[in-house]
């Protein structure tokens, strides 16, 4: 076989292209670099941009949160100082009346049922009172309302409740302890209205760098198609608020559970 063989002319051409490919493989080398380079900090923005706005979101959540405190903490004052204070004045008026007309038996009668209208009145207030910011818990804690609240279920025959609660748990910061006892107060409710049942736990519990509460009953669970409501959408927004998470569903041996964890962060 015959070899080929390079003229000088083929020889000089190829070598005068060394230098440009070479100029060629390092712009190339450079648009990569900086292509890249650029794909970086175009995520890396996008990723900025995406935790400001989920910081805005944050904010903007636990804003309206304290905003919507301070507006039931308003409401159940004017409710408790004012109108408490009314209705107080006219049932003792009330009582000094039927007093006075004890011997005019239909008088009597009359005045006996304002009087007890009235005294419903009064303690339906009070409950919105409590209700909007039950006073007991900023001064005794969590776990005490709830024992309380639990202890005065038990006594209405409504349901049987426990609450079980490890001995090592201090108090948390007011809007921890506010918004897992609203959380309770929307279980609770979901379960006397919905459920069928006939008993319900509360457990709260400490870990290394969790708070956590642990509910259930013992009735009927939640359906298949089941849409969370108003109420536990908003729960999971005030747990979310605190940096938490709570899910919700059936339990293995029937009943309803949810479940919060909030980092611990003691007051």
């Amino acid at each position: 076989m015959n070899k080929i063989a390079l003229t000088q002319p083929d020889v000089s051409f190829i070598s005068s292209l060394l230098p440009i490919a070479g100029v060629m493989f390092v712009i190339a080398v450079g648009v990569i670099a900086l292509y890249s380079h650029f794909r970086k900090n175009l995520y890396r923005q996008t990723l900025e941009r995406e935790e400001l706005k989920t910081k805005h979101q944050f904010d903007l959540l636990q804003a309206n949160i304290e905003t919507q405190e301070k507006e039931r903490k308003r409401v159940a004052q004017n409710l408790h100082d004012e109108l408490g204070a009314v209705l107080s004045i006219i049932r003792m008026q009330l009582v000094q009346l039927e007093q006075q007309h004890s011997t005019d038996t239909k008088l009597h009668t009359s005045l006996n049922r304002v009087r007890l209208a009235t005294e419903a009145a009064l303690t339906s207030m009070r409950n919105l009172s409590y209700e909007l910011m039950p006073p007991r818990l900023e001064e005794f804690g969590l776990i005490k309302t709830l024992q309380e609240f639990i202890d005065e279920l038990n006594d209405s025959g409504k349901i049987k409740g426990q609450l079980h609660a490890g001995i090592n748990i201090a108090r948390l910061t007011p809007s921890a302890e506010l918004s897992l006892y609203r959380l309770c107060m929307e279980l609770i409710n979901n379960t006397i209205k919905h459920s069928q049942a006939e008993f319900l736990s509360i457990q709260l519990l400490k870990r290394p760098s969790l708070f956590q509460l642990l509910y259930s009953d013992n009735g009927k669970g939640v359906q298949k198609n089941f849409i969370a409501g108003h109420g536990l959408k908003n729960m999971e927004a005030r747990i979310s608020a605190l940096g938490g998470t709570l899910s919700w569903g059936n339990s293995n041996n029937g009943g309803f559970y949810a479940k919060a964890e909030i980092p611990l962060v003691e007051n």
